[in-house]
């Protein structure tokens, strides 16, 4: 996972545009995407649509394989309940263009266990219960991880949507050296289904990994893109 001590590596900016962009509404559907196939799948999570956890921690950690697929994702969440008897914790994943989303799979980590997993028949996206084998109290803070494995398709970049505000996310990309980008940069979105503004680029590292660090995290969704050669 990545370490706290991670630091942005932002160069020059290419773009004025915000560092983050409000969503329409604070709904898993219209931040993620996906319209009406994620509306689907949210009707079979109703904790889905909830604000149960507050969300203190995001630690996103994405591996690019020599083909440019997205092969593993890794979070850290560090969650606060924000009432008692809260005991799961629902994730998204919507893949890219060409994504078969059969062949996704999510992976426990620390501290949880995977529930239901429901995937949409004809678009990428899925929803996945993690649960945290406990009841949390109000209050009461949760660290967790786990992991999506998607070789299925090729990928230019990599975004998180954001429901409501998130103290810290820390994402970082590592690509193979078979496989090195020619650019990357920072950007946001009113939503994942609208078009990236360019908010800086960033540097590739001698290790082939770049990275994020944002804090006060507002709605909308944030990513880190980039240009194969």
């Amino acid at each position: 996972m990545p370490a706290n001590a991670l630091v942005s590596l932002l160069g020059p900016r290419r773009a004025r545009g915000p560092r983050t962009i409000r969503a329409e509404r604070e709904r898993p559907e219209v931040v993620l995407g996906g319209g009406a196939a994620m509306r689907e799948l949210c009707d079979e999570f109703p904790a889905a649509r909830e604000h149960r956890v507050d969300v203190l921690s995001e630690q996103v950690t994405v591996y690019i394989d020599a083909e440019r697929r997205e092969a593993r994702l890794i979070t850290a969440l560090l969650v606060r309940a924000r009432r008692g008897g809260i005991d799961r914790y629902v994730a998204a994943y919507r893949g890219d263009p060409g994504c078969e989303i059969d062949r996704v799979r999510v992976l426990a980590g620390r501290d949880c266990e995977i529930g239901r997993v429901v995937r949409h028949d004809q678009r990428p996206i899925l929803l996945a219960e993690l649960m945290f084998g406990q009841h949390l109290a109000e209050g009461e803070t949760h660290l967790f991880s786990y992991e999506v494995n998607d070789q299925t398709a090729e990928t230019t970049g990599h975004g998180r949507g954001f429901r409501a505000p998130v103290d810290q996310f820390i994402l970082q990309v590592r690509f193979d050296p078979a496989a090195l980008p020619s650019r990357c940069y920072s950007f946001a979105q009113a939503k994942l289904a609208k078009n990236r503004h360019e908010t800086g680029d960033l540097a590739l590292s001698a290790r082939h990994t770049v990275q994020l660090v944002e804090t006060n995290v507002q709605p909308g969704a944030i990513g880190i893109g980039w240009d194969w050669p």
